[in-house]
């Protein structure tokens, strides 16, 4: 289960690069972001809180199959 949870992270960490880059490429235009930048960063956004949700289900059924956390 370690392997999957790792796994996990790097995706989270991989969303969260790509979204930070996309928010600071629209702010650099210094002008309104438009709906098309703004549905990108939405997504990526949802998309993150997807993988949060399944990593902390993920880490509770961890922690319930194993409560001594051996």
């Amino acid at each position: 289960m370690k392997v999957y949870m790792d796994r996990i992270e790097r995706i989270a960490e991989k969303y969260a690069e790509l979204t930070e880059a996309r928010i600071d490429a629209a702010l650099k235009k210094r002008e309104d972001v438009d709906s098309d930048a703004m549905y990108e960063i939405n997504d990526g956004i949802r998309m993150l809180n997807h993988i949060a949700t399944t990593w902390l289900k993920m880490d509770q059924l961890n922690k319930n199959c194993n409560p001594t956390g051996r």
